[in-house]
C-alpha cells in the first residue's frame, strides 16, 4: 500500500491516469490522500495532481512508475496436450491441440527424434519409428516454466481401404432403387469412392456419393 499526501489548499487528488489491471486507486476524503494498492504483478503507471482551489492553484503532476515483481513466480496452470499418442503413417502432418498454461511465454515443442520435423505446434512425420516430444511452456515476468508434456508418435503402413461386397436387384425402367458404398479403412483415414464402371442397362446418379441411386431401362 503507497500513501500520497502534500499540496497546499482544499482542492481534491485527482488521477490523470493509471493501470487499472495492475493497481486499485482509492481515494480518502478525510485526510485528502491516495492509497495505490498494486493487486499483481507488472509495471504500473500512475499520474496525479491536487487540484486547484480559492487560494491555490493546481499543484505539479506527480508520476509514478513502479515495476512489481513477485519474489517467487507463480506456477502456472495445467499445460496438457491432447491426445498424447499418435499412430500416423509417413507424410502425416499432425497439428497439435495443446491448452492451458499461464502467461505469455511461448510454446515449446521439441524432440531428439530424426524421424519428425517440427514446425511452432505442427508436426510432420518423416520416415518410420517412434518418437518421443516433450512440449512445455516458457516462463515469464510472472510466471514459472509449465509442466512439462509428454507425447508419442509412432508410424504406421498406410493399408488400402477394402470395399464391402453388396448387390441389388432392381427391376426394368424403375427409378427408386438405391445402394449406399461401404468399406473399412485400419488407418481410419477419410475414405472416398470412385466408380470404376456404369451399368450396361441404366445410370448411376452419384451426386450423394457414398448413396447412389440407379435408374434402370
Amino acid at each position: 500500500m503507497i500513501t500520497i499526501s502534500g499540496g497546499a489548499g482544499e482542492g481534491n487528488y485527482s488521477i490523470i491516469n493509471h493501470t487499472p489491471k495492475l493497481m486499485d486507486i482509492e481515494f480518502f476524503e478525510a485526510n485528502k490522500t491516495i492509497s495505490i494498492e498494486f493487486i499483481k504483478a507488472g509495471e504500473g503507471n500512475v499520474s496525479i495532481k491536487k487540484e486547484g482551489d480559492v487560494n491555490y492553484y493546481e499543484s505539479n503532476t506527480v508520476y509514478f512508475i513502479a515495476d512489481i515483481i513477485p519474489t517467487t513466480k507463480l506456477p502456472q496452470n495445467t499445460l496438457v496436450v491432447s491426445p498424447d499418442k499418435y499412430s500416423k503413417y509417413v507424410g502425416s502432418v499432425i497439428d497439435l491441440n495443446i491448452t492451458g498454461g499461464s502467461g505469455i511465454g511461448d510454446i515449446v515443442v521439441d524432440t531428439n527424434s530424426s524421424i519428425v520435423e517440427i514446425n511452432g505446434t505442427t508436426i510432420t512425420l518423416l520416415r518410420s519409428g517412434t518418437a518421443v516430444i516433450q512440449i512445455y511452456k516458457e516462463r515469464d515476468s510472472i510466471y514459472q516454466k509449465s509442466n512439462l508434456v509428454y507425447i508419442t508418435i509412432q508410424s504406421s503402413i498406410n493399408i488400402a481401404p477394402k470395399a464391402i461386397s453388396d448387390s441389388v436387384t432392381v427391376d426394368i425402367n424403375s427409378s427408386n432403387n438405391n445402394i449406399v458404398l461401404k468399406a473399412t479403412d485400419d488407418n481410419n483415414d477419410t475414405i472416398s469412392y470412385t466408380i470404376v464402371s456404369s451399368p450396361t442397362h441404366g445410370r448411376l446418379d452419384i451426386s450423394n456419393i457414398p448413396n447412389v441411386t440407379i435408374y434402370s431401362r
